[in-house]
């Protein structure tokens, strides 16, 4: 046993002039620390213990938290109050406003007074007491100007309100429209009813919004109807007004699909159409008249005129037919022929009085004709006349028209808004509740083991600062291999801690290790000096 422990301090021998290799290789770092730790194993151990100590004694004193967890889901409405078509924002920045917006209002002060009053927590001592609150010692603190201006019992309800909030978290589901209502408190019966509640109170907070929302709504309809039934009304009667001083009278009205007022005839234009019909009918007529007229033609077969001249030379034919017979048997001086060749003589006249009569019917008709084409041509010039003047009045007639579909588009929407608005859905929330709070079985807080995790690294920090800083500030020597290192000389000898308290005693034991390691640096000595 005293060899071995002498050999581990026995130098490696060095020649007398000290030149003996340098070893420059350093251990690995792991070892290092591995090192480190097996010296200062006890220190680190009471450490880490401590710290765990510290950790369970933490766990037992710190009051049981039971926290209710209340899911909702919370929909983006889509609520337009004018209903006006136009570029819509982006999406995504639209939610994110929204929902941003919603977690700052399940957070707001004014939910949390709601919440209060319907639990009724400022006349709750209970509650104060279960969150170590005096609400007379804080209510005493106030200023003398505060206490006059604020009553006990607004001021209860606003502390109660500030710690409900304390012990609030939302927490979103993300990806998501859920969001988590957590509350927190040492009674899980009361933590249930605060999250349920709580929201509660921010589905009847948000339809007060929506129904003051669709109050203001109606007001300002109300308003913008009024405005644009005024306007709709000035500029029908602009239109009127101008209609009537320009002469312009429409016959029908037609609408696009849009609703917009098509420019239709009027009662120019229809005239106009109809004398042009007129015209060319009366001018065919004429002309038909001036043909007959010019060439000398009997009226027409299918006339009376022409009937009664047919019927007296079919007469005149029948005579002088009989009157041939007649001589072929007797001479003209026969009384029957003679009757004929009168009768043949007469109708002779009457058939020329008749072709006179009618060939002055024909002279009154071409007459007549070109009367009547001659009127209809200064009629339909006049109405061209007038359709002309009329197109150009027609400019400004559709400038009224257009701003009175335009006034009255605006106040059918409004009106139809109006109207929606009146029966519209506003008790309905945009806050569904998925899953209502249950009472809590465990505590949230504290959680033993990680507040005893916590604590073990906690622990093994501060013993890793404690070794650093022992290594870094203890300057003893307690590696004989780091004589040389240090100091840029050889090693002659170590000699050991005596075992026994008295060290002559173990080193005039030859078997010691006292005893070796004396005469292990003795010798070395004589190498060196070479006595």
């Amino acid at each position: 046993m005293n060899r071995q422990n002498f050999e581990a301090f026995q130098p490696l021998a060095t020649p007398p002039n000290g030149d003996r290799p340098r070893d420059d290789s350093t251990p690995p770092i792991l070892a290092h620390y591995w090192h480190l730790l097996r010296e200062h194993w006890k220190a680190v151990a009471i450490i880490c213990a401590l710290a765990l100590l510290a950790g369970l004694v933490s766990v037992l004193l710190s009051t049981r938290l039971y926290t209710a967890e209340t899911r909702v889901e919370i929909t983006r409405p889509t609520d337009n109050v004018t209903q006006v078509e136009g570029v819509q924002g982006d999406d995504y920045l639209q939610n994110l406003e929204f929902y941003e917006t919603q977690y700052a209002l399940l957070e707001a002060d004014s939910l949390g007074l709601r919440v209060a009053n319907a639990l009724q927590l400022a006349q709750d001592d209970a509650f104060f007491a279960m969150h170590g609150v005096d609400p007379e010692a804080r209510y005493a603190e106030l200023p003398a100007l505060l206490q006059n201006s604020t009553t006990a019992l607004a001021f209860r309800q606003e502390l109660a309100a500030e710690l409900l909030l304390e012990r609030l978290r939302i927490r979103p589901v993300k990806g998501s429209a859920l969001v988590d209502v957590l509350y927190s408190s040492p009674d899980p019966k009361f933590s249930a009813r605060v999250a349920n509640a709580w929201v509660e109170q921010f589905v009847e907070a948000g339809l007060a919004r929506r129904f003051s929302s669709s109050e203001r709504a109606r007001a300002f309809l109300e308003t913008r109807l009024a405005a644009l039934k005024e306007k709709l009304e000035d500029s029908e009667r602009q239109l009127v007004a101008y209609a009537g001083q320009t002469g312009i009278v429409p016959l029908a009205e037609s609408k696009d699909s849009e609703g917009r007022t098509l420019a239709g005839r009027t009662v120019a234009t229809a005239d106009l159409e109809a004398l042009n019909a007129a015209l060319a009918s009366a001018t065919a007529r004429r002309i038909e008249a001036e043909a007959r007229y010019r060439q000398g033609d009997i009226a027409e077969a299918g006339s009376a005129e022409s009937q009664a001249l047919a019927a007296l030379r079919r007469e005149k034919a029948l005579a002088e037919a009989r009157y041939a017979e007649l001589m072929t048997r007797f001479e003209p001086g026969y009384p029957e022929a003679r009757a004929t060749a009168e009768q043949v003589a007469t109708l002779n006249r009457a058939i020329a009085r008749e072709e006179s009569r009618e060939r002055s019917g024909a002279a009154a008709e071409y007459r007549a004709a070109a009367q009547q084409e001659a009127a209809l041509k200064a009629r339909v010039q006049g109405l061209k006349s007038q359709v002309t003047a009329e197109r150009g009045d027609s400019i400004q007639y559709s400038i009224y028209q257009r701003e009175v579909d335009t006034n009255r588009a605006l106040y059918e929407a409004l009106l139809q808004r109006y109207k929606e608005l009146g029966v519209s859905d506003i008790d309905k929330s945009n806050v569904a509740v998925i899953d209502a709070a249950a009472i809590p079985r465990f505590p949230s807080s504290p959680r033993a083991p990680v507040n005893l995790g916590l604590s073990l690294l906690a622990g093994l920090a501060m013993a890793g600062g404690f070794i650093f800083l022992r290594t870094n500030l203890d300057r003893t020597l307690r590696d004989p291999a780091k004589v040389e290192e240090l100091f840029g000389a050889p090693l002659l000898g170590a000699i050991p801690l005596a075992e026994s308290d008295s060290p002559l005693e173990e080193l005039a034991d030859r078997k010691s290790a006292i005893h070796e390691a004396w005469l292990a640096m003795r010798s070395n000595l004589e190498l060196l000096t070479g006595d």
